[in-house]
């Protein structure tokens, strides 16, 4: 549990040799950004491994006044349940650098390797997402006035269902996405590639230069 203001909990040697290996349990979570007003967290370098629920996660409830920084890190669930693998709300936040093991959560409910969820001014750049899952990257407006200024830029995605989903939910009506910049990502061996349902896209939203080879 990360809860402490402007900290930056950096691996010196990196994911390969810095390992959470998070101990059995029902719906665990490897790493948790609690609490809103930490101003700039950033995490940076280690494998999250072996979690049943989700791997690197800031909360809509921690997302005022809280920007997060997950760089670096390798994710990988215990099995075939992955809820989020990475999650940010904050706006201002990034990821960056990050490998993420897919997987599906239920029959009923999607899981997301990555998600973006309210924040505004992020930015998901040089992931790679690969295994069997719903979506790779999602930018969801679950609840928000308008998520705007989103750029999903050079990720390589590999073998989910849908590579790159804009949303909103739970309550789709009238949601607003704006400022939407997809461009040079590799969405190859996906079902979808990009995928935007039950938002409004506003503002000059940009899709280019993506291969869905």
């Amino acid at each position: 549990i990360i809860n402490k203001a402007n900290l930056t909990i950096k691996s010196i040697d990196g994911a390969a040799t810095t390992i959470i290996d998070v101990p059995d349990g029902t719906l665990t979570t490897g790493v948790k950004i609690l609490g809103t007003d930490l101003g700039i967290v950033t995490f940076d370098g280690f494998t999250v491994k072996n979690f049943t629920e989700s791997g690197i996660v800031q909360g809509m409830a921690s997302a005022t006044g809280t920007t997060v920084h997950v760089l670096n890190n390798v994710v990988i669930p215990a099995g075939d349940y992955l809820r989020n693998g990475i999650q940010v709300s904050g706006n201002g936040s990034t990821v960056i650098g990050n490998t993420v093991s897919n997987a599906y959560l239920t029959t009923d409910w999607g899981g997301t390797a990555i998600h973006v969820v309210n924040a505004s001014n992020v930015k998901v750049s040089g992931n790679t997402v690969n295994g069997n899952g719903d979506v790779a990257i999602a930018v969801d407006n679950y609840d928000a006035a308008v998520v705007s200024n989103i750029l999903i830029e050079n990720n390589i995605i590999a073998g989910s269902d849908v590579a790159i989903n804009i949303t909103g939910g739970p309550d789709t009506t009238g949601k607003i996405v704006s400022r939407v910049t997809i461009t040079g990502n590799d969405l190859g061996n996906s079902l979808e590639g990009i995928d935007v349902s039950y938002v409004t896209l506003t503002g000059a939203n940009t899709f280019e230069k993506n291969d869905f080879s």
